[in-house]
């Protein structure tokens, strides 16, 4: 489960796994085919480094694109990285 939510000055992902095993594959998550998300957040998302303030993970977020593999009943709340 994905779940965006923007402001004028803050973005944040939160993704949710609470199945019981870890995922055996990446999910590859889509930001730019979305319709329903306004352009100007989709370009702060097009080619950017999200961090999990949970964990301190780090995701590349490439052409509006991104990939993931978590473990069991986890989740990550990503913003984008200062970096």
């Amino acid at each position: 489960m994905v779940y965006l939510s923007y402001s004028f000055a803050s973005i944040a992902i939160t993704v949710i796994h609470n199945g019981t095993l870890p995922m055996s594959d990446y999910v590859n998550i889509e930001i730019e085919p979305n319709r329903k998300i306004p352009s100007r957040i989709k370009n702060k998302l097009r080619n950017v480094t999200l961090v999990c303030q949970l964990t301190g993970e780090m995701v590349k977020v490439t052409d509006g694109s991104f990939s993931i593999r978590m473990n069991r009943k986890s989740s990550f709340v990503l913003t984008v990285s200062d970096i």
